[in-house]
């Protein structure tokens, strides 16, 4: 999603941008189809289709699709007989790129499209009409969940009968974007500004919450989708809530975790963790308890948080559940530890 928002900040500013795509692959390959990368006309790039001289090639194929004004494809050999090429590459197989030259009359509408669908935890599919042989490609439609399109197949289900990104119909290439996953920070303090930081860089749309004006500010959250300030209780009436939706407590009082939680608990959540010494977590979980709340209620929480990494700075406390919400996301995390626990 890196590329897309970087594609569309480029072209609000009047600038002209390409955008790389890795429609197909063979063999071993960095990147899988549906990577992307936007090219800028500094040659400087947003997102990767893998790095290296293969990476290169494509940046300068970039630069003669912003001038000329016509998408490509780019096939990129990764190999060579007996092991590594040349160029370093040693990864073993072959990529099929789409460079697309983007325009703001032209695909602004459409990244704005996309972004919104996204941003709701919600599926897009991008439906292009893509000539093989001259590479050329014209993007037909932004399709949400069930929406539908003459000649397009109905979606989601055309791709439940393959796990696949992006997947073809006669002329039609048709990529399916997955929602955008949404990190709730709750405390604007140390931890706070470190967490936003590394976790914009993985891939997650960063609110932050607070009560305290001075601390809850654009300024201080520069790579934050959304910095939100007013009292608890109006915040927590509008937070989202879903299979894509983590949340971080990193609050300055465990009052504040008490209130989050007792909102939180009672809906669904890909991952909610809690900040805090061993004392402040039996606090929070006797005062849930008075609450109404079970022990399986709060089997659900990650306290202590993150990572086992020695942490001690709030950047090293940031990478430290940063590593744990990219475990959770790739499913390679136990059940948490958590405040079910006496």
């Amino acid at each position: 999603m890196e590329a897309f928002r970087a594609a569309r900040e480029e072209l609000v500013r009047g600038e002209r941008v390409a955008l790389a795509t890795v429609l197909a692959t063979r063999g071993s390959t960095p990147r899988e189809p549906g990577a992307h990368m936007a090219v800028r006309r500094d040659r400087s790039i947003a997102g990767t289709v893998g790095g290296g001289q293969g990476e290169a090639d494509v940046i300068a194929a970039a630069m003669d699709v912003i001038e000329g004004g016509r998408s490509r494809l780019l096939p990129l050999e990764m190999w060579a007989e007996g092991g590594e090429t040349g160029e370093g590459m040693v990864c073993g197989g072959s990529m099929q790129i789409l460079i697309e030259p983007l325009t703001a009359d032209r695909d602004l509408p459409w990244l704005d499209r996309l972004l919104r669908i996204t941003g709701e935890a919600k599926e897009a599919f991008l439906v292009r009409e893509l000539d093989e042989r001259s590479g050329e490609a014209i993007l037909l439609h932004v399709l949400g969940e069930g929406e539908e399109a003459p000649g397009v197949p109905p979606l989601p289900p055309f791709f439940e009968e393959e796990a696949r990104r992006i997947r073809s119909v006669d002329t039609l290439s048709i990529e399916r974007v997955p929602p955008r996953d949404q990190l709730l920070v709750f405390g604007a303090g140390h931890v706070g500004v470190s967490l936003c930081e590394v976790a914009s860089l993985l891939d997650f749309d960063v609110h932050v919450f607070d009560d305290r004006g001075e601390f809850a500010t654009p300024d201080r959250f520069p790579r934050a989708f959304q910095v939100h300030s007013a009292p608890w209780a109006s915040m927590l009436a509008e937070i989202p809530a879903g299979e894509r939706v983590y949340a971080v407590l990193v609050a300055h009082g465990y009052s504040v975790d008490v209130m989050v939680l007792e909102k939180m608990l009672r809906r669904e959540y890909a991952y909610v963790g809690v900040i805090g010494s061993r004392r402040r977590a039996t606090t929070v979980r006797r005062l849930l308890v008075e609450k109404g709340f079970a022990s399986d209620d709060l089997a659900r929480l990650y306290s202590p948080i993150g990572i086992d990494i020695g942490a001690q700075t709030p950047a090293e406390i940031a990478i430290s559940i940063a590593g744990e919400l990219v475990a959770v996301r790739n499913g390679r995390v136990p059940p948490p530890s958590s405040l079910s626990r006496e």
